[in-house]
Order: structure tokens, then C-alpha cells, then sequence
């Protein structure tokens, strides 16, 4: 079997840039569209999606430091029909991060709208245009083992990063030191259904278009990012690429490579995997009571499993179940990079699902009555 030129492009992608990984990912982003990109918002058949990933990462050097621990959770519905073969979605998105022993956190939540332009009568290929936008918090948590003393949480070299606090003391005026803006994003989509066993996405978000402004800042000289208060600095801008291409090899197996590439200034991460499927179908019985052939179900369980590459940084290892509209994903990251020093070789673990509620109403029929002619 030839390898289509889509999985060659995506390789040699992948491979020839020089990259370096970013403290904050997710392996199974597949199952965090919305975080991804505001165009996934509606983009699927159905009535609301519903899903949440959890990632936990330990690090090496007892109870006292602590690693990072992600949470995302995301609702969505296509709501609204446009032009017979057009929609609209809308969707909530909420993101929590928690990282290293000072807990420094980040919070999102976005309200995201998608219009989905159908390029063709049958809904093949459909071109999304998204939005999302909400707030943005920062802050530090306690110190472990230390409760509410702040003057404890200093680095050795007496700085706390995004604060001034050259001398050692406590730098904040209040015991919960928080900093949140205004967050907006836009994304682009297109799906296409290239024949009845091939599908592809491929689709491109910018994340913090607003830089962390908020009304009455001035946008060369102050901003609501430093946990002291206003300061010069400004979130970066981050630009996602990301896709993959779906292919059933035969009416059991199938193949779906699949990439994400995001920048955000010098900081960059490529991620590339190869998530396969065993669909668990049924055999018809026989007259003689042997089994028979395969019996074609599009909603018989599905097993998934895969490897993919953070470039520079890990090894993935990638389980799933899918059964309807219900999709179950585990991944854990095998780091190979000088990071398994400080994590003592102890991988990132995630957890994910989605499901798809479909609520129709059941059309009202008239009864017929038949007059039998004699």
C-alpha cells in the first residue's frame, strides 16, 4: 500500500524544523477542540457535545515540589441553520493549569461561535470560521507546608517570576495575589470528505490577539499581566497549525495520522502521531451454526491505539475507546529529553472523554387509513 503525500508532508514537517517543546501541552488534544481552535465549536452531527481532559505531572524532589496539573472541560451545540446547508455554533470552554510548587495558575474560561459554510450541496467539504473570547486569571497558590506565609514563597536568587522582588520580602499586598484581561482568539477550519473512507481536517487558530489589553490600558505602556499589578509586559501571541487525516484501510482497521504545531514568540512545540483502530464487529451465524461474514456496523466499538513524537521532548503512548457517540482517550508521555532529570522519569498521564447527546423530536404523523377497494 503507497503512503498518501499527506502523511509524507506531515513527517517531513515535523522532522526538519528544529524545535523546542513548551512547559504546558496537551497529548490527547483531539479531545480538547475548543482549546484548540474556536472554528471545532458545533463541528460535528449532533445536538451538544460535552467533554473534559485531566493531565497530571509529578516531579522529583519529595512532597514539597510539586509538578503541573491541567483541567479542561467544553460544551458545545450547532445551533442555528443558515442558507438550508449552513450553522452556527456555540460553545463554553474552561482551562485550569496548575505548575510547580508555588502553584502558579492559570484559568480560562471563553465563550466561542463558529459559522459553518458548507462548499457543497452534500455537506462534504465545510469551511468554519471561529471566535472565542473571555477572560484570563493568573495567580500563586499557597506554599506547600508553609500555609499563608508569602515571604516563604522566594526564589534563591530572591525573585518571584513577573514580580519585583529583589530584596527577598514579601512583594504583595494581599494574601491571594491575582492578575486577569480580556482573551481573544479566531480560528479557521476545513473538513473534507474525500471519498467515503478518507476524511481530512485542517485547520489554523491565533490565540491572545489582545495581548492581555484591557479597557482604559494603554496598549504600548500598561497591561493587567504582572501579579504586582499593571506592568509592560505582554502575553505573546500564539499561532496553532493543526490536522489529521482519517482512513479506513478495510471494515475493521483504520488509520488516522494526525499533527499540531504551535509558536508563540521563540517558544515552539511540533507534535505528530499515528492513532490506529480495531472496530469490534459482529459475525452472522450460519444455517450449519458456523460463523459467517462480517456484519457492518458504523456504531460498533472501536479500539484505538498509537504512538506519537513531541519533537525534542517525549515519546507518546496512546489508548482509546470509541462506541457511538462516546470517546474514551489515555495517553502518557515517555520523556526522553534532559527533563527526566527533574521529573526522575516520571511521564505526564491524561485522561480524556467526550460524548454526543443527539435530542431530536419525533415527527407528529397522520394516521392513514387504508380503503380496500373490492
Amino acid at each position: 500500500m503507497k503512503i498518501p503525500k499527506i502523511v509524507l508532508l506531515i513527517l517531513a514537517t515535523c522532522f526538519m524544523l528544529n524545535l523546542q517543546a513548551q512547559d504546558r501541552h496537551f497529548t490527547l488534544f483531539n479531545f480538547a477542540p475548543l482549546v484548540i481552535n474556536p472554528a471545532y465549536t458545533g463541528s460535528y452531527e449532533g445536538s451538544v457535545r460535552v467533554g473534559g481532559l485531566l493531565r497530571e505531572q509529578s516531579f522529583a524532589g519529595g512532597e514539597s515540589v510539586t509538578g503541573y496539573s491541567t483541567q479542561s472541560g467544553f460544551a458545545d451545540a450547532p445551533l442555528l441553520n443558515v442558507r438550508k446547508r449552513d450553522w452556527v455554533g456555540v460553545g463554553v470552554n474552561y482551562y485550569k493549569d496548575k505548575a510547580g510548587t508555588f502553584g502558579l495558575g492559570w484559568q480560562t474560561q471563553h465563550l466561542s461561535i463558529a459559522y459553518h459554510l458548507s462548499l457543497d450541496k452534500r455537506r462534504k467539504n465545510v469551511l468554519t470560521l471561529g471566535i472565542h473570547g473571555g477572560t484570563v486569571g493568573r495567580s500563586i497558590g499557597k506554599l506547600r507546608g508553609v500555609g499563608d506565609v508569602w515571604g516563604a514563597a522566594v526564589y534563591p536568587e530572591g525573585n518571584i517570576p513577573g514580580t519585583i522582588n529583589s530584596d527577598g520580602d514579601n512583594p504583595f499586598s494581599t494574601d491571594d495575589p491575582m492578575a486577569s484581561f480580556f482573551d481573544l482568539g479566531a480560528g479557521m477550519l476545513l473538513k473534507s470528505n474525500i471519498n467515503k473512507t478518507t476524511k481530512i481536517e485542517l485547520g489554523f487558530s491565533l490565540q491572545h490577539i489582545t495581548g492581555n489589553f484591557m479597557p482604559g490600558d494603554s496598549l504600548k505602556t500598561n497591561s493587567n499581566y504582572g501579579l504586582l499589578g499593571s506592568s509592560n509586559y505582554r502575553i505573546p501571541k500564539t499561532f496553532i497549525l493543526h490536522g489529521n487525516y482519517d482512513m479506513e484501510l478495510t471494515d475493521i482497521w483504520s488509520l488516522t495520522p494526525s499533527f499540531l504545531f504551535q509558536q508563540a514568540r521563540n517558544q515552539n512545540e511540533a507534535v505528530i502521531q499515528f492513532l490506529g483502530g480495531y472496530k469490534l464487529l459482529k459475525r452472522d451465524i450460519r444455517d450449519d451454526g458456523k460463523k459467517g461474514k462480517l456484519i457492518k456496523d458504523k456504531d460498533a466499538p472501536k479500539i484505538r491505539f498509537g504512538l506519537g513524537y513531541r519533537v525534542g521532548d517525549a515519546m507518546q503512548v496512546l489508548l482509546g475507546y470509541e462506541k457511538g457517540d462516546l470517546r474514551v482517550g489515555i495517553g502518557y508521555d515517555l520523556t526522553l529529553s534532559t527533563l527526566a532529570n527533574a521529573n526522575g522519569g516520571n511521564g505526564a498521564v491524561e485522561i480524556a472523554a467526550n460524548y454526543i447527546f443527539r435530542i431530536y423530536k419525533q415527527p407528529d404523523v397522520d394516521p392513514a387509513i387504508l380503503c380496500p377497494k373490492f
